[in-house]
């Protein structure tokens, strides 16, 4: 994976980031500049075919423990396992023991196929139930 705060079409990357959380120009510029002027946090993807495909954006909580707070693969890359193998990446060399993410009902079934262990947190916004997703590093 690379880092995308390097990689050179800032708006490619933006556009990905769109698909992973509410489509706001202000809210996607936004998340985008916490990563650059976070040294807990990092932005990494994957190219192919000289097009960027998908990207994870983690937070270190604690040592050992991270929040994946952004997940995003190129439509026509989804299903491929792409998203799974990022976790797992970031997971080894990053050396991350505890995975947590937060997602909603659209994603959810992602997260549990991959060993995430989930638990409802109830009606978090006005009819949308949100769930914390957590995985553990295999010993």
């Amino acid at each position: 994976m690379i880092d995308l705060l390097d990689y050179p079409d800032a708006s490619e990357v933006k556009q990905l980031l769109s698909a992973c959380m509410w489509p706001d120009e202000r809210r996607i510029a936004e998340a985008y500049a916490n990563y650059a002027a976070s040294h807990s946090s990092e932005l990494l993807g994957i190219v192919q075919g000289g097009q960027l495909v998908g990207l994870a954006g983690i937070e270190q909580e604690s040592p050992g423990v991270s929040v994946l707070k952004h997940l995003a693969i190129k439509r026509d890359f989804r299903r491929q396992g792409m998203g799974q193998a990022m976790i797992e990446e970031l997971m080894k060399t990053r050396q991350i023991g505890c995975l947590k993410a937060e997602t909603d009902h659209e994603a959810v079934g992602f997260y549990e196929r991959i060993g995430f262990q989930v638990t409802s947190l109830g009606e978090k916004y006005p009819g949308v139930e949100r769930f914390m997703c957590v995985r553990y590093a295999k010993q």
